[in-house]
């Protein structure tokens, strides 16, 4: 459904639209401009397989867009008003059958932008996870992966998560019998 998950970054926002297109997914930036705020770029899952969740979880900063789907994130990037797709990052764990469908975030930091993507658990992977990527030039990197310190199988640590420069702030709403827990990271 249209704003299922919502970010903004100055005169820009982004909302997630999956299960538009029959299921197929989508999201939309729109710019505020002397006051309104018009359509700029309609992203569709570039995969269009009608069984994925893109346009689930989405983040924005400045001009640099992603969008959770298909088993991984999607990263486009804007110049002008022109956005590019910039690259796909997925599970650095997948041979678990993990997949980075949790929460999104993205934040400057000295070193440059930093992406935070929570990861659900499956496979031999009992509990979420999450995973700090850095771009370098245009270039995606894992720099490092948060587990839940006091794993217990369907905790979700990693459904929501926020970023602000080096702190990270995890999600998992399902600890202690579904009363929640909120975890704090300092990313390298």
């Amino acid at each position: 459904a249209f704003g299922a998950s919502v970010a903004i970054s100055g005169n820009t926002a982004l909302i997630a639209a999956p299960g538009e297109y029959s299921g197929i997914g989508a999201a939309y930036v729109y710019v505020r401009s002397s006051g309104h705020w018009r359509i700029q770029k309609e992203f569709i899952d570039p995969v269009r397989s009608g069984k994925s969740t893109f346009g689930g979880p989405v983040a924005l900063s400045g001009g640099t867009a992603a969008i959770a789907g298909g088993n991984g994130v999607y990263i486009y990037v804007r110049s002008g008003t022109t956005w590019r797709a910039q690259a796909k990052l997925t599970d650095p764990a997948r041979a678990t059958g993990g997949s980075l469908d949790g929460g999104l975030a993205l934040s400057s930091t000295s070193t440059g932008l930093r992406l935070l993507a929570g990861a659900s658990p499956s496979g031999n992977r009992l509990c979420g996870t999450a995973f700090d990527f850095a771009r370098s030039g245009s270039a995606w990197h894992e720099k490092e992966k948060l587990t839940d310190p006091s794993c217990a199988q369907g905790d979700r640590f990693g459904a929501a998560v926020g970023l602000s420069g080096r702190t990270a702030i995890i999600g998992a709403p399902n600890k202690n019998q579904a009363a929640g827990a909120i975890y704090r990271f300092t990313i390298r």
